[in-house]
């Protein structure tokens, strides 16, 4: 329920209304006190649900957009790595197990981002850096 459609009154709000004669009771009170607290929680929540459409629209529209751009050109590098793990470029072991790693590392990301290595080429080369035949 919107703030604005809350401010008009239907027959079934509940509306404190004393009467000049007769003094409220501590009853009352508690209930007036208890009814300003559940609109004031109900106007926050609005606040709250306003920031949070805020914050979705700008990660729908700023942060997605990076995030596949990002995702792609860690396809890019790992397609231009991939043909230099082998013992004829890297002759020194420990060069081509760090070397290994650094592909792992950006595979597992686009692995986490996209749900899956979803390219052929690119399941292949995990293949190959993971030792899988």
């Amino acid at each position: 329920m919107k703030t604005n459609e809350r401010k008009v009154a239907d027959v079934g709000d509940l509306l404190h209304t004393p009467t000049a004669e007769r003094p409220t009771t501590r009853a009352q009170e508690t209930f007036r006190m208890l009814l300003a607290k559940v609109e004031f929680l109900r106007e926050s929540i609005d606040v709250a649900q306003k920031e949070l459409d805020t914050t979705l629209s700008f990660y729908a529209t700023e942060i997605v957009p990076r995030l596949a751009r990002q995702t792609e050109l860690q396809k890019d590098l790992v397609r231009a790595l991939a043909p230099y793990v082998n013992k004829s470029f890297f002759p020194r072991q420990q060069e081509r197990l760090e070397f290994r790693e650094i592909i792992r590392q950006l595979l597992d990301e686009i692995a986490n981002t996209e749900r899956g290595l979803t390219d052929a080429d690119l399941r292949e080369i995990y293949n190959v850096v993971h030792g899988v035949r």
